[in-house]
């Protein structure tokens, strides 16, 4: 790669990649109803670049500042899928402790038993980029044990329930699986294979870019927790997904094994093998429990 592609290459790293945090909390109260906080922020890059047009001024403690707003009629989309009676309580443009700009949206429940959660949520930044925001859909067994949208939820006596169902234990049968086809690109490729955004120079840009990125999904109850068998929780919290990209970027390695589990196991041995490669991870935890409970 000559020196004007690096500089190119470096120069949109700039542009269009910065880190990012965002997370989930589901706040539940003794009588089962409560809210879903979302919260999404990302670091100004150094040229100030950002992909959408500003929509909106807002106030910020540190000065008037433009934010790019995910629209009310995108967002009361994502509530109808959110489950019965959810709503829209709120949107406003925020800034973390980093001073990283984005913004908190707040959705109420009244019964946390009718709350499905969606992958949405973490993609309330594009949604007006899409004619409708459209939940996703587990097309494979591996992501079945990532989604969260087939977590359910229960208030009983003081304790919340949060059950996960058991993905198919069936072995997949080969005559479901689609016949073989000749595909001219794939036998006669135009070009041998070439190193581009895949060599260390980039993979090392990337890590640097993103080394503060984070996401994830907690439970936050009325009062303090005095039972659960989540296996990370602290206070009145439960953490069911934390992803900090940084550190997973750096075990490529294990990062590569773990994608090619569900081509190797089915069924309970994948769940097993997907519990042992997360547990070996710095950076990742995922509450794996077919049903954890918060009491």
């Amino acid at each position: 790669m000559n020196r004007v592609a690096k500089l190119l290459m470096f120069t949109c790293l700039l542009l269009f990649v910065g880190c990012i945090e965002r997370s989930i909390v589901v706040k539940v109260r003794n009588d089962g109803s409560g809210v879903v906080h979302v919260r999404s922020y990302q670091q100004t890059s150094r040229l100030a670049f950002t992909l959408n047009s500003p929509k909106k001024d807002v106030d910020q403690p540190n000065g008037k500042v433009s934010e790019n707003l995910p629209s009310e009629e995108s967002l009361q989309q994502v509530a109808s899928q959110l489950g019965e009676a959810v709503r829209l309580e709120s949107v406003k443009a925020a800034s973390n402790p980093q001073g990283w700009t984005g913004h908190e949206v707040l959705f109420a429940f009244d019964d946390v038993g009718k709350l499905r959660l969606s992958e949405e949520l973490f993609k309330l930044d594009d949604l007006d980029k899409e004619s409708e925001a459209k939940p996703n859909t587990s097309e494979n067994q591996l992501e079945q044990i990532w989604s969260f949208q087939s977590l359910r939820f229960a208030m009983t006596d003081g304790t919340l329930h949060i059950t996960r169902p058991a993905i198919a234990t069936e072995p997949i049968n080969p005559s479901d699986e689609l016949s073989p086809t000749d595909d001219p690109f794939a036998n006669e490729p135009k070009s041998p294979a070439i190193s581009s955004l895949t060599s260390p120079m980039a993979e090392a840009m990337f890590a640097q870019a993103l080394k503060e990125a984070r996401f994830g999904l907690f439970i936050q109850i009325e009062g303090d927790i005095s039972e659960t068998n989540a296996a990370v929780h602290h206070g009145n919290q439960v953490t069911l997904l934390s992803i900090e990209l940084g550190k997973l970027i750096e075990q490529k390695a294990e990062m590569q094994t773990l994608g090619t589990l569900s081509s190797q196991y089915q069924g309970e041995e994948l769940v097993e093998a997907v519990k042992k490669a997360i547990g070996e991870l710095d950076g990742f935890h995922l509450e794996m429990n077919e049903s954890t409970f918060v009491r």
